[in-house]
Protein backbone atom coordinates (compact mmCIF):
# COMPACT_ATOMS: atom_id res chain seq x y z
CA UNK A 1 0.00 0.00 0.00
CA UNK A 2 1.67 3.12 -0.94
CA UNK A 3 1.89 6.32 1.08
CA UNK A 4 0.26 4.45 3.58
CA UNK A 5 1.17 4.88 7.62
CA UNK A 6 0.81 2.22 10.25
CA UNK A 7 -0.02 3.84 13.30
CA UNK A 8 1.07 1.73 16.13
CA UNK A 9 0.19 2.92 19.44
CA UNK A 10 2.00 0.31 21.17
CA UNK A 11 4.02 -3.03 20.45
CA UNK A 12 6.56 -3.79 23.30
CA UNK A 13 9.91 -5.05 21.23
CA UNK A 14 10.04 -7.63 24.85
CA UNK A 15 7.83 -8.96 26.27
CA UNK A 16 7.06 -9.40 29.95
CA UNK A 17 9.10 -12.62 31.05
CA UNK A 18 7.95 -15.86 29.27
CA UNK A 19 5.76 -13.56 26.90
CA UNK A 20 6.24 -13.83 22.81
CA UNK A 21 8.78 -11.90 21.89
CA UNK A 22 8.86 -9.35 18.77
CA UNK A 23 5.06 -9.60 18.23
CA UNK A 24 4.01 -7.79 15.30
CA UNK A 25 1.56 -7.45 12.57
CA UNK A 26 2.89 -9.31 9.08
CA UNK A 27 -0.42 -8.35 7.41
CA UNK A 28 -3.38 -6.04 7.88
CA UNK A 29 -6.77 -5.49 5.12
CA UNK A 30 -10.27 -3.80 6.00
CA UNK A 31 -11.41 -7.19 7.45
CA UNK A 32 -7.80 -9.04 8.63
CA UNK A 33 -4.60 -8.95 10.80
CA UNK A 34 -1.76 -11.52 10.49
CA UNK A 35 -0.02 -11.35 14.01
CA UNK A 36 3.53 -12.97 14.59
CA UNK A 37 6.00 -13.69 17.12
CA UNK A 38 9.74 -14.77 17.72
CA UNK A 39 9.48 -18.73 19.39
CA UNK A 40 9.11 -18.49 23.24
CA UNK A 41 11.69 -19.66 25.38
CA UNK A 42 10.45 -22.32 28.30
CA UNK A 43 9.19 -20.37 30.72
CA UNK A 44 11.84 -22.01 33.03
CA UNK A 45 13.38 -25.53 32.76
CA UNK A 46 10.84 -27.56 33.81
CA UNK A 47 8.07 -25.89 32.38
CA UNK A 48 8.17 -25.69 28.18
CA UNK A 49 5.70 -23.77 25.99
CA UNK A 50 2.72 -26.09 25.12
CA UNK A 51 1.18 -23.06 23.44
CA UNK A 52 0.53 -19.54 22.66
CA UNK A 53 -3.11 -18.28 23.45
CA UNK A 54 -4.76 -14.72 21.57
CA UNK A 55 -7.21 -12.26 23.25
CA UNK A 56 -9.46 -10.00 21.00
CA UNK A 57 -10.55 -6.87 22.78
CA UNK A 58 -10.12 -9.48 25.82
CA UNK A 59 -11.55 -12.35 24.40
CA UNK A 60 -9.97 -15.31 23.74
CA UNK A 61 -10.23 -16.22 19.81
CA UNK A 62 -7.51 -18.64 19.27
CA UNK A 63 -5.00 -20.92 20.08
CA UNK A 64 -1.73 -22.17 17.91
CA UNK A 65 1.18 -23.95 18.93
CA UNK A 66 3.21 -21.63 15.92
CA UNK A 67 4.45 -18.27 15.85
CA UNK A 68 1.35 -16.85 14.03
CA UNK A 69 -2.17 -16.29 13.98
CA UNK A 70 -4.39 -15.05 11.31
CA UNK A 71 -7.91 -13.11 12.54
CA UNK A 72 -10.48 -12.34 9.43
CA UNK A 73 -14.14 -11.08 9.64
CA UNK A 74 -12.85 -7.64 11.27
CA UNK A 75 -14.35 -4.69 10.68
CA UNK A 76 -12.76 -1.69 8.50
CA UNK A 77 -12.09 1.55 10.21
CA UNK A 78 -12.04 -0.27 13.84
CA UNK A 79 -9.53 -0.32 16.44
CA UNK A 80 -8.44 -3.76 17.99
CA UNK A 81 -7.14 -4.78 20.80
CA UNK A 82 -4.86 -8.12 20.58
CA UNK A 83 -3.08 -9.70 23.50
CA UNK A 84 -0.59 -12.50 22.92
CA UNK A 85 -0.18 -14.93 26.14
CA UNK A 86 2.50 -18.20 26.22
CA UNK A 87 1.30 -21.61 28.29
CA UNK A 88 3.13 -23.96 30.00
CA UNK A 89 0.57 -26.86 30.61
CA UNK A 90 3.09 -27.58 34.40
CA UNK A 91 2.49 -24.05 35.34
CA UNK A 92 -0.47 -22.55 33.08
CA UNK A 93 -0.19 -18.84 31.77
CA UNK A 94 3.24 -17.12 31.06
CA UNK A 95 3.61 -13.47 30.48
CA UNK A 96 1.80 -11.71 27.38
CA UNK A 97 2.71 -9.31 24.86
CA UNK A 98 0.30 -6.78 23.80
CA UNK A 99 -0.92 -5.62 20.35
CA UNK A 100 -2.94 -2.31 19.37
CA UNK A 101 -3.94 -1.69 16.38
CA UNK A 102 -5.37 1.58 16.10
CA UNK A 103 -7.56 1.04 12.74
CA UNK A 104 -7.98 -1.38 9.79
CA UNK A 105 -8.18 0.37 6.52
CA UNK A 106 -11.25 1.76 4.68
CA UNK A 107 -12.08 1.42 1.37
CA UNK A 108 -11.65 5.11 0.97
CA UNK A 109 -8.18 4.45 2.06
CA UNK A 110 -5.91 3.34 4.42
CA UNK A 111 -4.99 4.77 7.39
CA UNK A 112 -4.02 2.12 10.06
Amino acid sequence: MVGCKRKQLFSPSTAAPGGPPNVRVTDLTASSVSLAWDPVPCLNQNAPIAQTNIQLNYRSIGVTTGTSYTRTGLTAGTSYFFDVFSVSFTIGRGGRALYIIHTTPTDKGCEY
